[in-house]
């Protein structure tokens, strides 16, 4: 999801010309890169995601004091506008450096959200900086239904078995769909990032990373290479399924699984 940043912005002006030359706009706080998922491709803007495993972690947001900081100025750090936790104030320091201020994982609520502090200068007047997007995704993909069963194959795969002449046929691959996905809880539907992984019994396949054109498509094919289905070293009946990691994270339990007969093992029946 594309968050747009809010501007920086006077909340009270009432700083002189001289206290005015001597103040920049403040930075937009820093969220720590290793909390972050990974990003989503150029030109996506940055959305903040953070990494389920930090769902209970609290976070050490990064606040650079701008130029013209000074003692006893204090520094209050907002989610969505709400003050987070207690002020910070520089007292008797001659040099003030980055800091850091906790943001609990209470405060987090699934969705997206504005991270910015205010500074509440010792003078009096205030300043509030740009936003960091943050953006909290606790559920899998299809959450909470069940992934759709893999559909699409081709009829005499689900007929006649998988053969070695029809695996050759079928261009050493066997090709299915995954219809759209994305159940009644929010941020479960396809996203660019979300990673499938196919299945033939326990044994796992090449996964797929979607991107933003694939993850808006009406299905998505999923493929089994002869690589895959060679590390099945006994004929017979097989679920082929799949499951899928989103980028925050969250693995997605099995789909509903689509039986097959391999035939491809000579010699064994």
């Amino acid at each position: 999801m594309s968050i747009t940043n809010r501007s920086s912005r006077w909340s009270k002006v009432t700083l002189g010309n001289a206290d005015t030359l001597n103040k920049v706009a403040p930075l937009a706080p820093s969220i720590p890169a290793g909390a972050l998922a990974p990003p989503l491709p150029s030109p996506a803007p940055a959305d903040g995601l953070l990494k389920t495993s930090e769902k209970d972690s609290e976070l050490q947001i990064v606040i650079t004091p701008p130029t013209g900081t000074v003692n006893y100025d204090s520094f209050v750090l907002l989610l969505d506008g709400a003050e987070q936790g207690v002020a910070h104030t520089f007292n008797d320091q001659t040099d003030l450096p980055t800091f850091t201020m906790p943001l609990t994982a209470a405060a987090r609520t699934e969705g997206p959200h504005q991270l910015s502090y205010r500074i509440e200068y010792f003078s009096g007047s205030q300043w509030e900086s740009e936003s960091t997007p943050l953006m909290v995704d606790l559920h899998h993909a299809g959450s909470p239904e069940t992934l759709p069963m893999l559909a699409g194959f081709d009829p005499r795969v689900l007929s006649d078995g998988l053969s070695l002449d029809l695996l050759a046929e079928l261009g050493d691959k066997v090709e299915a769909k995954i219809e759209a996905y994305g159940g009644s809880d929010p941020y479960s539907s396809p996203a660019p990032g979300d990673v499938i992984t196919p299945y033939i019994g326990s044994i796992a396949g090449d996964p797929i990373t979607l991107s933003s054109s694939i993850a808006a498509r009406a299905n998505i094919t999923v493929t089994f290479t002869k690589d895959h289905i060679d590390k099945v070293t006994v004929n017979g009946k097989y679920d082929f399924y799949y499951t899928i990691t989103d980028r925050a994270g969250n693995l997605s339990p099995n789909s509903f699984a689509q039986e097959v007969a391999i035939l491809i093992k000579t010699g064994i029946n």
